[in-house]
């Protein structure tokens, strides 16, 4: 099997993976002319899906990769073009209404989630201290400060 370079949202490891299942499915679809009496299709259409599965050297969890690409869409020089996308784990979040500063603190956190819990939290204590700064928050420490955020809201 061939091996590709992933970012893990498991670990948050970005490295080597080998694929080691992989499974594809074409289907057709014929679009008819009716306008003749023979009723045969005026042409073919094509969905191609791959679903690859790739483990993690790191924490051994695996990642799942869709490949799709349709006939009708095809690239300059007449090749298809293929659509990747990753879709286990889940690796977005709706981050357009969080600031950057308080996301980049999050993401962070949850890099090291599988690697050590305690820095983990450690880690999210900081994304609240930096929600709270950005709130303009007023306290003397962190619980006195997401006291004054909930009572703003």
């Amino acid at each position: 099997m061939d091996e590709i370079i992933l970012t893990c949202f498991h670990c948050g490891n970005k490295t080597s993976m080998k694929r080691v299942a992989s499974h594809e499915l074409t289907d057709h679809d014929e679009i008819f002319d009716y306008s003749f009496s023979s009723y045969r299709p005026a042409y073919v259409v094509s969905l191609y899906k791959r679903w690859n599965v790739y483990i993690c050297p790191v924490c051994k969890e695996i990642t799942v990769e869709r490949v799709t690409s349709f006939s009708e869409e095809i690239g300059p020089e007449g090749e298809p073009i293929y659509n990747k996308k990753l879709i286990y784990p889940m690796n977005s979040n709706d981050t357009n209404y969080i600031p950057d500063t308080v996301n980049d603190a999050f993401v962070a956190a949850l890099k090291v989630r599988h690697l050590d819990g305690a820095v983990c939290i450690m880690a999210l204590r900081r994304t609240l201290e930096k929600m709270c700064k950005d709130k303009e928050a007023k306290g003397k420490d962190l619980f006195d400060k997401l006291k004054n955020c909930q009572r703003r809201n």
